[in-house]
């Protein structure tokens, strides 16, 4: 219970911190950096549609793909992903109205650099607590276009076009500030969860063996390990599965292990150099 109450501090945190983002910094500058809100600001400028509105029409889309895709959802979870932001969107729009509260930054690599920072900070805390916000990061593996592809590489191509788009209905110069906020709020969001090496190590001990092999051969487009183990206690003889995973999969990778064994014993370790092996672009069915 006490880590459930914990989790949600932390979204309920990291999204208010995106609400205030948008509101305070990208709305009124006409800075888009992808996901739903982004969207929402092309939308508003071209057909007069408020923000709010839009994300909340995406984001109730976005469930019914979830309920026609996944067998297994956690509603509580979907609908904080969802709801949450453009809830807390509508109250801090309120409350900025009320106070009169605005950022007077004349200098646009301060704002830009300051929003960045927000952007990573709420991103950070939302996705420590397994959640999403903003539909920039909201079921990448439905957007997947192509099996080499990786989700993490997904979401970046979808907002980049958002913010071209972006380019085109306000500025070119907005459309340049919307690319470097994406770019530095990565490399913040990676540095803060995942550390700073460009691989993890993953050691899974599972009974499905032939599945988790299967997922990372055709889904993950990796190389795979199988050796023979001895338990230390029980001295039982089994398999267990090697395989590095590039930092940017990291999430999709472990869900995708939990998915398939939700029993599995993982071991996760920063792997800071790997070099050999399989490499992605030599598997047969790439």
């Amino acid at each position: 219970m006490k880590n459930k109450i914990f989790k949600f501090c932390l979204v309920f945190l990291g999204t208010l911190i995106a609400a205030l983002n948008f509101n305070l910094i990208l709305l009124p500058n006409k800075i888009v950096t992808g996901g739903f809100s982004g969207i929402s600001q092309i939308f508003y400028k071209l057909f007069n549609i408020n923000p709010l509105f839009t994300i909340i029409i995406i984001a109730s889309l976005n469930i019914f793909i979830i309920i026609l895709k996944e067998k297994k959802i956690s509603l509580i979870e979907t609908l904080t992903n969802a709801y949450l932001f453009p809830i807390l969107i509508f109250i801090t729009s309120l409350i900025i109205k009320s106070f009169n509260i605005n950022i007077n930054i004349n200098d646009n690599v301060i704002l830009v650099l300051f929003s960045a920072f927000l952007s990573g900070l709420s991103l950070s805390l939302v996705f420590k607590a397994g959640y999403e916000v903003d539909g920039s990061n909201m079921g990448p593996d439905r957007l997947k276009f192509r099996k080499n592809v990786s989700p993490g590489n997904t979401i970046f191509y979808t907002n980049i076009l958002i913010v071209i788009i972006s380019g085109i209905v306000f500025d070119f110069k907005k459309a340049i500030y919307g690319f470097i906020i994406i770019v530095l709020k990565s490399l913040i969001v990676d540095k803060l969860i995942l550390g700073i090496s460009d691989s993890k190590l993953f050691l899974i001990y599972t009974k499905k063996i032939k599945e988790m092999k299967k997922m990372i051969l055709k889904e993950m487009n990796t190389g795979v390990t199988i050796f023979n183990v001895e338990g230390g206690y029980s001295k039982k003889k089994t398999k267990m599965i090697m395989c590095v995973v590039n930092t940017k999969d990291y999430y999709a990778f472990k869900k995708r292990a939990l998915e398939i064994d939700s029993e599995a014993f993982i071991t996760i370790n920063d792997c800071f150099e790997a070099k050999g092996g399989i490499k992605k672009n030599k598997l047969p069915f790439n």
